[in-house]
C-alpha cells in the first residue's frame, strides 16, 4: 500500500503548502492595504495643491473641471491597462490539468484506493 502512504503525505504537504501560503498573502495583503491608504492620502493633497493652484488662476470652477476631465482620463488609462486579457499558458494548463485528471480517472487504481484517488481528483479539479 505504498501508494496510500504516498498520497498521504502529498495530502499533508498540500495543505502545509496551502497554511503557509495563505499566511503570506495576509501579511501582504496587510501591508498593500496600509500603502494604499497612504497612496489616498497623497492622492488627496496633490488634488488639494493642484486645485489652489488652479483656482487661483482660472478660478474654483473652471479648476474643478479640469482636474475632473485629468481624473476621467486617467480612470480610462487604468482601466484599459488593468484589464483581462486570456493568457494562453494558463489556459494550455488548465487543459493539460483537466486532461491529466481524467486519465487518472480512468487509470486502473489500487484496490481499495479508488473512493480516495477519486475524492483527491475531485478536489483537485475543483481548482
Amino acid at each position: 500500500m505504498r501508494s496510500l502512504g504516498l498520497l498521504g503525505a502529498a495530502a499533508e504537504a498540500e495543505a502545509l503548502r496551502l497554511r503557509r501560503e495563505g499566511r503570506a498573502l495576509a501579511r501582504a495583503t496587510a501591508f498593500q492595504a496600509a500603502a494604499a491608504l497612504f497612496a489616498l492620502a497623497a492622492l488627496v493633497l496633490l488634488h488639494l495643491a493642484a486645485w489652489l493652484a488652479l483656482a487661483e488662476a482660472q478660478g474654483a470652477v473652471r479648476a474643478s473641471l479640469v482636474l475632473a476631465l485629468a481624473d476621467v482620463a486617467a480612470m480610462g488609462v487604468l482601466l484599459l491597462i488593468g484589464r483581462r486579457r486570456p493568457d494562453p499558458v494558463a489556459e494550455a494548463a488548465a487543459m493539460m490539468r483537466d486532461r491529466s485528471l481524467a486519465e487518472v480517472r480512468r487509470a486502473p487504481v489500487e484496490a481499495g484506493l479508488g473512493a480516495l484517488a477519486d475524492g483527491l481528483v475531485r478536489m483537485l479539479a475543483r481548482r
